[in-house]
């Protein structure tokens, strides 16, 4: 007989054995063009000003070394920004890599979960897909985006929307000028909860990265002692930025620092950590940001600029508990360690394994290195994530609540871009 503790786990491994075989074939990259300005289907489509190239791939469980769960991965991005003056695309690869990794669920009771590296009573996360779109107004709305369509791996949806104003030209009359991104989202299941990753692409080269959790709380105690309900969702993200020369990139701290005594500030540009690996902190009062700026690839400014992303936080706060990992919200690690022991399992390297894992940190600087992120909301259970007949989580759907980062280009354009003057 099957001991009942068990079916849990039983399930979630048929689950994860039901997702591998489900997928047609091993996992392969997906390519997505998307240029801009956009126009909906049988409309005109205006010259490209600016345009994304994409590859990203639906990792299986047990495919990978991220842990046990399915994964949406990115495993390159690049940018066109504008044209040469020989008139050809002006493409740049921003990202080699980029993937949620991790999400960390603890509860103020002391519990806690790990949906992808699978340590978990609940099973392993899957991805969902999505075949009925066209008939689900639900997933892609009649009206308000531009153009959607369910990607043709079958989990994931691709939606170009208007992104209100880019920027308004005060030498123009006060001329607007619109943006547009598009959005590229897949359904992690995770037992009763259901995660949105949304990836945005703009169309003046920004990238915004999102995480959003939803579906059932399984029940609110918030007159409990401790409230024992309440719980973080704390989502952790890979990255490797390539910016034209992967193994030039400097990964720098940017803090401004108010002095009070003089009602100014101060600025500051400094090597994240030393120029070591290992994690740093975000301050909100200094609006710490993390620059990757590229020591080789420059834009075509007088005089020209090294290019560069920031890493801009979006979060309500950061999550500090007896695991290690939450100690730091910024960590970066080398890609390949030059310890042989280490640069064995650096393939395998979770997001729980970084502090033992930089416990001896290696040189960062001129090295192809990997940025690893995490932000958190706090989920306090309210009636509206409820039925209407006390707690009965079936009666009710959680509103998503959303956390991330964005992406922002550093001197990648010569000047404002998609600016007509």
């Amino acid at each position: 007989m099957i001991n009942l503790a068990l079916w849990p786990r039983l399930l979630g491994l048929i689950v994860a054995v039901l997702f591998v075989v489900s997928l047609s074939r091993p996992a392969h990259a997906i390519v997505i063009e998307q240029y801009f300005p956009a126009a909906p289907d049988g409309q005109p489509r205006p010259q490209a000003q600016s345009g994304w190239r994409i590859n990203y791939d639906i990792l299986a469980p047990g495919t990978h070394g991220y842990g046990r769960s399915a994964v949406f991965q990115f495993s390159s991005v690049e940018f066109m920004r504008g044209y040469l003056p020989n008139g050809k695309p002006d493409w740049i690869k921003i990202l080699n890599n980029l993937a949620m990794v991790e999400m960390y669920v603890p509860y103020n009771d002391g519990t806690f979960v790990l949906d992808m590296h699978g340590r978990s009573h609940y099973g392993v996360p899957t991805l969902e897909p999505n075949p009925f779109v066209k008939a689900r107004p639900d997933f892609l709305p009649p009206y308000g985006i531009i153009s959607g369509k369910i990607e043709q791996d079958g989990y994931v949806i691709g939606e170009v929307v208007d992104d209100g104003i880019r920027f308004m030209d005060s030498h123009q009359g006060n001329k607007v000028r619109r943006g547009q991104m598009l959005w590229l989202w897949a359904t992690l299941k995770a037992s009763n909860y259901r995660y949105v990753l949304k990836y945005g692409f703009s169309d003046d080269g920004t990238i915004s990265v999102r995480a959003g959790g939803t579906a059932e709380n399984l029940y609110d105690d918030k007159d409990s002692p401790r409230n024992k309900a309440v719980h973080l969702h704390v989502a952790a993200w890979r990255m490797e930025f390539d910016l034209g020369a992967a193994n030039m990139n400097m990964i720098n701290i940017v803090e401004r620092h108010p002095d009070l005594s003089e009602g100014g500030a101060t600025f500051s540009v400094r090597p994240f950590n030393n120029g070591l690996e290992g994690g740093e902190k975000w301050n909100p009062e200094a609006f710490t940001m993390l620059e990757i700026m590229n020591e080789k690839t420059v834009n075509r400014h007088v005089p020209p600029r090294h290019v560069g992303y920031g890493l801009m936080p979006i979060r309500t706060g950061s999550a500090r508990t007896t695991e290690r990992y939450t100690n730091f919200d910024f960590w970066v690690t080398r890609r390949t360690p030059a310890d042989p022991r280490r640069s064995a399992r650096a393939p395998e390297l979770k997001f729980i394994d970084l502090p033992e894992n930089t416990t001896v940190p290696e040189p960062i600087t001129h090295k192809r290195d990997v940025v690893w992120y995490s932000s958190a909301v706090s989920h306090m259970p309210r009636t509206e994530d409820f039925g209407p007949h006390g707690y009965h989580r079936r009666e009710g759907v959680a509103i998503a609540m959303w956390t991330g980062f964005d992406l922002i280009p550093r001197d990648l354009w010569d000047k404002t871009p998609l600016l007509q003057r």
